[in-house]
């Protein structure tokens, strides 16, 4: 299943390095435990984008730290096999 599309950034553009320190970090950014299912991560960022996009006022940063725990946790689930 494919949570969401990247789309290529602009290379011109300075890209701000957001870093996840580990898949603890990554579910606590999505107020979730360890155990959230594939559903109960994708309603969790959902919610969160939409509260934290920057076309809506929120910040970059945390829309791009949202963006980077989702990811860091689909590819922890792709690596482990689930």
């Amino acid at each position: 299943r494919v949570f969401s599309r990247v789309k290529q950034s602009n290379p011109n553009y300075p890209r701000q390095n957001i870093d996840i320190s580990g898949i603890e970090e990554a579910y606590e950014i999505l107020g979730l435990t360890m155990d959230a299912s594939d559903e109960e991560i994708d309603r969790a960022y959902k919610e969160l984008i939409r509260k934290n996009h920057p076309d809506m006022g929120g910040s970059e940063y945390i829309a791009k730290k949202i963006n980077a725990a989702r990811e860091y946790i689909i590819k922890s689930k792709e690596t482990r096999g689930r």
